[in-house]
């Protein structure tokens, strides 16, 4: 990995960490955005919406798992623990 990758990374996972809330909210709006859309695909395909919804949530899985998938490449989850052991 190069300086420059690395910094870039680097970057990116303070920005995670300081801006924790607005990034969870993007977190949220991006998988709610996904949904959306496969929900919409569904119903272009003939389904009724309860009928596209109800498949897109089955096929799109558990969203806490996504959203554990989404933390973990944008932050340091040993921070986040240590924030919060030194919180409590």
């Amino acid at each position: 990995m190069s300086a420059r990758a690395a910094l870039a990374g680097f970057v990116v996972r303070l920005r995670a960490h300081v801006f924790r809330g607005r990034e969870e909210r993007e977190m949220d709006e991006e998988l709610q955005f996904h949904l959306e859309a496969e929900t919409a695909r569904n119903v272009d395909n003939g389904m009724s919406q309860a009928q596209a919804a109800a498949l897109a949530r089955r096929g799109f899985g558990i969203p806490a798992q996504h959203l554990d998938a989404m933390r973990d490449a944008v932050t340091w989850r040993w921070l986040e623990q240590l924030s919060q052991d030194v919180r409590v």
